[in-house]
């Protein structure tokens, strides 16, 4: 999909204005200029909003495909290989999922969002012990960051630690309201009858 461009058009003009569809929620808008924007000249930061684009559009399956590519181009990045991890998550293929969060972690052990993908990917395969460690480091890494300590309470629920669960849960009130309510919400259904 990527071409070289020998005459080096304006790829970073392209860019631009992509980010700025991005920015203004104009999906579709923002995937066309940054799509052209990458086959003039790939960029880490142009692959991975190409790729969150599409995603906002339900694409996918495309947005996989862009990290793929970016991956030759980009190979020792760590937030193209973290992103590719939550796209495959996302399209329920669990195991290539935690696989690239693997490769992450192993190019930047402190990578935040692959190590919270990774948790939450673990969780969902059926693994909530495991997935338990690489969410206390993305907590610790990033205390203020509220998905962590949201499935971090999930899948403390999940192994039968209703008080970490809620101590999360107490966490997040201040973090994120909106987190706070949907773990609110899960602790209280936990408890009916």
């Amino acid at each position: 999909m990527f071409q070289p461009n020998p005459e080096n058009l304006d790829a970073e003009g392209l860019h631009s204005r992509g980010m700025a569809l991005f920015r203004a929620e104009r999906y579709a808008e923002a995937a066309e200029i940054l799509a052209q924007a990458t086959a003039l000249g790939p960029t880490e930061d142009g692959c991975i909003h190409l790729s969150l684009a599409l995603g906002q559009l339900q694409q996918l399956e495309a947005s996989q495909e862009i990290l793929e590519e970016a991956i030759v181009h980009f190979p020792n990045s760590a937030e193209v290989r973290a992103y590719l991890g939550t796209t495959l998550r996302s399209l329920g293929h669990l195991d290539a999922g935690i696989l690239r969060y693997e490769e992450a972690l192993q190019l930047d052990p402190d990578h935040v969002g692959a190590l919270w993908g990774l948790g939450l990917a673990l969780g969902m395969a059926g693994h909530p012990e495991e997935g338990l460690a690489p969410l206390w480091r993305a907590v610790g890494l990033a205390p203020n960051f509220a998905a962590p300590h949201f499935h971090l309470g999930i899948l403390c629920l999940a192994i039968g630690d209703l008080e970490e669960s809620h101590r999360q849960w107490r966490i997040l009130q201040i973090l994120s309201p909106r987190y706070a309510e949907r773990l609110g919400q899960t602790l209280a259904s936990q408890s009916l009858p």
